[in-house]
């Protein structure tokens, strides 16, 4: 199965804020490692990190998603803003 990565538009079927190639940049770029490949194990890992940062905070982000109900995850939002306004 593809993983579905969030474009920023707001999409109604992405399942992950990364691609299995950014996960892995961001993990070498850290000293550590995360599959390349496009494996079922990198995915299905991608798609419960995404679910648990949406589930944990998804009541401290601030704003509203950008297309509502109709958007798979949590971001893009609008309205949104950090510690700095």
């Amino acid at each position: 199965m593809s993983l579905i990565v969030e474009d920023g538009t707001g999409m109604a079927y992405a399942e992950s804020y990364l691609s299995i190639e950014d996960a892995s940049a961001y993990a070498k770029a850290r000293g550590s490692s995360f599959p390349i490949n496009a494996s079922d194990e990198a995915e299905a890992a991608l798609r419960r990190a995404t679910a648990w940062v949406d589930a944990k905070y998804r009541n401290s982000f601030p704003g509203y998603r950008t297309n509502g109900r109709s958007q798979a995850l949590q971001w893009p939002r609008l309205g949104a803003y950090d510690v700095e306004g």
